[in-house]
């Protein structure tokens, strides 16, 4: 979970949609001129999705690897 953005249990697909609307309103916040404040919050935000994508997809790879069936649980030495 972000400081500014709440991420718990979205999927994928459902961050990328909010990155979408954090940068339309990035836009919007850089053309009408607003506080260096508000538009440095609005990147802290976009940054906050991307490391909940990037731990997802970590979690996704963990669990795949967990799946694998060429790791054994016993070692053949002879």
């Amino acid at each position: 979970m972000g400081l500014l953005v709440n991420t718990d249990g979205l999927t994928l697909e459902e961050l990328m949609k909010k990155e979408t609307e954090i940068r339309k309103k990035l836009s919007i916040a850089s053309r009408v001129s607003s506080s260096p404040i508000v538009i440095d919050q609005l990147y802290q935000m976009i940054e906050d999705v991307k490391l909940a994508m990037l731990e997802l997809q970590f979690k996704k790879s963990v669990i795949k690897d967990d799946d694998d069936d060429d790791f054994n649980d016993y070692l053949n030495i002879g």
